[in-house]
C-alpha cells in the first residue's frame, strides 16, 4: 500500500489536467465558386488554467487563420488573432460576428458531410478537431437536427508536446 501511494504521488501535475472539449463543430456549406468559409464550434476549457490558442493548421487547406469579427462604427471588420485566451473552468463559442475559424483559398467546392481536420496550437498541446460542412440552415441551434449540434468529445492531444507552451 505504501508502494501505490508513493507512485501516484509522483504523477507529473500534467497529466492531472482536464483537456479541452470541443462540441458543435461544423463548417457551413460556402456558396458555389467561393474560395474562402468559416469554422465554428464552442471550446470549454475545465481546466484550473487559462487555455491559450495560439494557432490553427490543416492538410487539407493552404492558408487557415483564427479570426475575430466585430462591427466597429457601422463597418464590419474581421481582423486576424495571434492568441485567443479562454479562461479556467469557462467556454468560447466560436459563431458568426465573433471568433472562428477562416479557411482561405479553398481549392474545391465544400459538400455536406465532407470534413475539415485542423489543429488547434495550444499551451497544453496540439488539438485535433475534425469540422464537418453541412448545409446552411441546419448549422446547430437551427433545427437541432444536425449531428454535429449533438456531437460533443475530448479533444486528442498529439504525444509530442504535452503539457509545454508554445
Amino acid at each position: 500500500m505504501k508502494f501505490s501511494l508513493t507512485a501516484l504521488l509522483m504523477v507529473p501535475t500534467f497529466a492531472l489536467a482536464e483537456l479541452p472539449v470541443i462540441s458543435d463543430a461544423h463548417i457551413v456549406q460556402p456558396p458555389p465558386g467561393t474560395p474562402v468559409a468559416g469554422g465554428f464550434f464552442t471550446i470549454s476549457n475545465p481546466d484550473d488554467e487559462a487555455l491559450v490558442i495560439t494557432g490553427v493548421s490543416s492538410a487539407d487547406v493552404a492558408r487557415v487563420e483564427l479570426h475575430l469579427s466585430a462591427v466597429v462604427d457601422d463597418v464590419a471588420t474581421m481582423e486576424e488573432q495571434e492568441e485567443i485566451v479562454i479562461p479556467a473552468g469557462t467556454a468560447l463559442e466560436f459563431k458568426r460576428g465573433s471568433y472562428h475559424v477562416m479557411f482561405i483559398g479553398l481549392e474545391t467546392q465544400l459538400a455536406p458531410g465532407d470534413e475539415i481536420e485542423i489543429t488547434i496550437e495550444s499551451n497544453t498541446g496540439p488539438i485535433e478537431v475534425n469540422l464537418p460542412v453541412v448545409a446552411p440552415g441546419t448549422a446547430p441551434g437551427h433545427h437541432g437536427s444536425d449531428q454535429a449540434s449533438t456531437h460533443e468529445s475530448a479533444v486528442q492531444h498529439s504525444d509530442d508536446s504535452p503539457g509545454q507552451s508554445h
